[in-house]
């Protein structure tokens, strides 16, 4: 069986029965204890990803190229738990083998059979709505050592930081977020006007509905900033173009267009993460020996301090560190 499936993840071309193919294998007793005894003790969202070779190189870097599934583990049965996250170990194996996959394989100068593939089951960041089913964090980002554009008195090797409400997919997939440099965090091109800023900033947000379709998707759920405002979350990172004078007021009590500003952690330091990111970015340099990106999360709370998750952190493919 297991050379029938190689030859099939080698040679089809049609998804559809390759990911039946996987989904049909079966994964070691060993490995189905383990993952059994882990889902009687966790009952949290998780995310199962991919980490491999080709994936995680310094050099023509795959990243991204596989899939990840994200499931809201809250059956109150343990054998559907189960099976889902057995499930979606499967098709995160499957994914290398997919056409796209494979194409940029062998785009990148490797064979298949040289590529090698762990899967990691990761608790997902975020925070339940007491009300809705709705589960993310507070807002995610992505540091990286280069600013390739910078603005103003900004310098390339400064850095620059993306955030965004909810999930990071909004940053990954090129979709509306906010960029600032770690240095100069006052300075925002974006807002050099009101309809840029009504242009250019965020106007939904990704969030794992956990009351969703049980079978396994890749896809989050899309929500507008009123759901954010239904939630207590928006007062965070969310500011106002008012409704009379077209002024931008960094409050929502206030009437008129929401949007995602950041301005309290930005102006106030309701949370430091222009510091965390100098200090991560000095760090990843001095570890890796290159320029690093770095993806977080932050969960916010009245009454407590808040959670700083780091996510990954990767070397920059084909970037000097002393480039200027």
């Amino acid at each position: 069986k297991h050379n029938n499936l190689w030859d099939i993840a080698l040679n089809t071309e049609n998804e559809t029965k390759l990911k039946k193919s996987f989904l049909n294998g079966k994964l070691s007793e060993k490995i189905n204890k383990r993952l059994k005894k882990y889902i009687e003790l966790n009952k949290s969202p998780l995310a199962v990803r991919s980490s491999s070779i080709f994936e995680d190189s310094q050099y023509k870097s795959l990243a991204g190229s596989y899939d990840t599934f994200m499931l809201p583990n809250n059956s109150s049965s343990h054998l559907k738990r189960l099976s889902d996250l057995k499930d979606a170990i499967k098709l995160v194996f499957a994914s290398i083998f997919k056409s796209t996959g494979k194409t940029l394989i062998k785009n990148s100068g490797h064979n298949i059979e040289e590529e090698k593939m762990a899967v990691i089951i990761q608790h997902i960041a975020g925070k339940k709505n007491k009300k809705e089913s709705r589960f993310y964090p507070t807002f995610s980002g992505v540091i990286k050592g280069i600013n390739y554009y910078p603005f103003s008195y900004m310098k390339r090797n400064e850095g620059i930081i993306y955030l965004a409400l909810g999930f990071g997919r909004t940053i990954v997939d090129g979709e509306k977020c906010l960029a600032i440099s770690p240095k100069y965090p006052e300075v925002i091109p974006q807002f050099h006007s009101y309809s840029s800023i009504i242009e250019s900033t965020q106007n939904n947000f990704y969030a794992l509905d956990l009351k969703r379709d049980t079978k396994l998707s890749k896809d989050l759920s899309i929500y507008s900033l009123d759901e954010a405002e239904k939630d207590n979350i928006l007062h965070w990172v969310g500011s106002v173009i008012t409704k009379n004078d077209k002024q931008l007021r960094h409050s929502l009590l206030e009437e008129g267009t929401r949007i995602v500003s950041f301005a309290h952690i930005l102006k106030w330091e309701t949370f430091p993460i222009c510091k965390i990111a100098k200090e991560f970015l000095k760090l990843g340099r001095s570890s890796l020996g290159c320029e690093v990106e770095i993806e977080f999360s932050v969960n916010m709370y009245k009454n407590k301090n808040a959670d700083f998750n780091i996510l990954q952190i990767k070397p920059m493919s084909n970037v000097d560190i002393n480039q200027k």
